[in-house]
């Protein structure tokens, strides 16, 4: 990438900042670990203000892979400006935290900023922190992981390419907040299917925080093709799937993105003059090692300035359609979106 590795710092020493996995975890499932491993970051610090959490990261992964021996803990993202002067900044603490972290990281000349999912918890914020980012021209990239990974991409190509023909209908299961968790399967949704027509919203839980219900609705797509979108209590247990229907096969996301099923159509071979669906195709993906893909995808981005895979435009996207979905809750009729 250029003579010295370029500074990282992690801005929320959590679960996906710092904890999910160890140093040697056969999984990358964080973000220290993701760059920790590539020669062209060094991983400098941790901000958080729990002092317990700043210790144990620094503790973790000071030293490790391509960590500094000298990855230092701050309880201010002014401290660590200062003193470490990173390159690139990952945002992965709260939802609710990310606008301001994004406008105060906006006055510096990074070089890349990568958020966490979603971009912020409200559509307007985010309008304006894309706006900023442009303005600034600092790249802002955004996890939603499953874009990085090698098996989703080939798949999307495949589906946008017509190789499957047209959409005809399908259905999705998510949970844990509309915004927190269902963006994801927004965002898988325009990825491979483009924006969605219309939406009736059906019903909602409250599962994660009273400000982010999960919402059940259906949403039409390209010629009046229905996908159903359905809210499962996280409460109860976690589920995140995928089934989409073409006319020439059909797509399923197992185990929230692990296993991936593809089937094409084909005579049936009892029925004389039917057709069914025969499975061609079943992928274990590196959803397992989704954030070590972003780490490479980001390495290659500012080697050759190439175009983000998942850029903040993509996630206001997420985040307009799911604006969609809140705006028209419990609606008895067909609502068109504003175009």
């Amino acid at each position: 990438m250029t003579a010295s590795p370029l500074k990282l710092l992690i801005i929320g020493a959590g679960m996906i900042g710092a904890f999910f996995d160890t140093p040697e975890s056969p999984q990358v499932l964080t973000h220290a670990h993701a760059f920790s491993a590539l020669p062209g970051f060094e991983l400098v610090g941790f901000v958080d203000p729990n002092g317990v959490k700043l210790e144990s990261a620094v503790e973790r992964w000071g030293g490790t892979g391509n960590s500094s021996v000298n990855c230092k803990g701050f309880q201010s993202i002014e401290t660590a400006m200062a003193e470490v002067t990173p390159d690139v900044v990952c945002v992965a603490s709260p939802d609710e935290t990310h606008g301001d972290i994004l406008r105060v990281l906006a006055q510096y000349p990074l070089k890349l900023v990568f958020a966490e999912k979603p971009l912020t918890t409200d559509l307007a914020e985010a309008e304006e922190i894309v706006r900023l980012y442009e303005e600034r021209n600092i790249p802002l990239a955004v996890n939603y992981s499953r874009r990085y990974v090698p098996e989703f991409r080939v798949l999307q190509s495949r589906v946008r390419e017509g190789e499957l023909g047209r959409f005809v209908s399908g259905a999705g299961c998510y949970g844990k907040g509309l915004t927190h968790n269902g963006t994801h399967l927004l965002d898988l949704l325009h990825w491979f299917l483009g924006p969605f027509q219309q939406v009736q919203v059906l019903d909602s839980v409250t599962d994660f925080t009273p400000e982010d219900p999960s919402y059940s609705a259906v949403l039409w797509f390209d010629n009046q093709r229905p996908f159903h979108l359905s809210a499962v209590d996280s409460r109860l247990f976690t589920l995140f799937e995928m089934d989409l229907l073409f006319e020439k096969g059909r797509v399923r996301m197992n185990e929230a993105g692990f296993e991936l099923e593809i089937s094409e159509v084909q005579p049936d071979t009892r029925f004389t003059g039917y057709q069914t669906l025969h499975l061609t195709d079943k992928v274990n993906t590196g959803l397992d090692q989704a954030l070590s893909h972003a780490a490479v995808s980001l390495e290659a981005h500012l080697l050759h300035q190439g175009t983000l895979a998942c850029s903040g435009q993509n996630a206001l996207t997420a985040l307009a359609m799911a604006e969609e979905i809140r705006n028209h809750q419990k609606a008895s009729t067909l609502v068109t979106p504003i175009a």
